[in-house]
């Protein structure tokens, strides 16, 4: 049987548990409850000859999500929200990727089960490029950080699911090994929320902004001489998801939750304004 160019899979579909153990094989399949579709639509679409596999990712069902693992927050692991009155959600791994031959896809169908909506579809997405396109940041400015960027997680947490990122500005230092102790980072952190995934997004982010503010005050700030050490938190804003502009997203860092040091590559944004409808 040739390959339809009218497929029924596309991106953000599932093959079920069943299916996935029929086929491919693999250690790595043990836990796995399912698999979500990663290739783009025109590569599903295009004939075996000239993309000869469909790239799934390996999911993994849980009955309570991780609010930093969720909008693609963290670039390794994302939690997604299936479409069933359970409210149920998958687990899924970047690095548990699977390759279906599509003359073995061609026996399947996607698994009316283990659905997303399209907007999760879209976090998907973004969350699939983030792999490869995510800030890195100076290691002198991590090893000052230090605990730091746990008190920040810790800080975000209980309001992640309001948090749509958390976006660092270093100025022009952004890539900048400074050695010398005597002189600092200057960071300016924005919160970016979204109050149409919740009402009190604002008020959320606006809690998560005073827990930053007093935790690297007292980290970086010497009381008695009033100087700031390694690192001086210049502000932290919060502003909505629908008032943050293309141009200012594209100026900062995305802080991500898993985020690793650079030597030599420049780092870039990774926070994209998602689109203006949430359904």
């Amino acid at each position: 049987m040739e390959w339809p160019r009218e497929t029924v899979w596309r991106q953000g579909r599932f093959l079920s548990q069943d299916d996935v153990r029929e086929a491919v094989s693999g250690d790595c399949l043990e836990n796995a409850t399912g698999a979500i579709v990663a290739s783009q639509d025109c590569d599903i679409a295009a004939s075996p000859e000239v993309e000869p596999v469909v790239e799934f990712v390996l999911c993994q069902s849980i009955v309570k999500c991780d609010g930093n693992k969720l909008n693609a927050k963290n670039p390794r692991c994302i939690h997604l929200p299936l479409e069933t009155p359970e409210g149920e959600f998958v687990e899924i791994d970047t690095r548990q990727r699977i390759f279906v031959p599509k003359e073995t896809l061609i026996g399947f169908q996607p698994c009316d089960k283990l659905q997303v909506s399209d907007f999760h579809v879209r976090v998907f997405q973004k969350w699939l490029a983030l792999r490869y396109k995510r800030s890195a940041f100076p290691d002198a400015f991590n090893n000052r950080l230090g605990k730091g960027r746990l008190n920040i997680t810790k800080a975000v947490a209980p309001t992640a699911s309001s948090i749509e990122a958390v976006l660092f500005d270093l100025g022009d230092d952004f890539k900048t090994e400074i050695t010398d102790p005597d002189e600092v980072y200057s960071l300016s952190i924005t919160l970016v929320f979204n109050e149409e995934i919740q009402e009190d997004a604002e008020q959320h982010a606006e809690e998560a902004r005073t827990k930053i503010e007093d935790t690297l005050t007292n980290r970086f700030l010497d009381q008695d001489t009033g100087a700031w050490e390694g690192i001086e938190l210049c502000e932290v804003s919060i502003i909505s998801v629908n008032a943050i502009t293309v141009a200012e997203a594209e100026s900062l860092l995305r802080f991500d939750l898993d985020e690793l040091s650079f030597k030599e590559e420049l780092p870039v944004s990774t926070f994209e304004h998602p689109p203006a409808t949430m359904d």
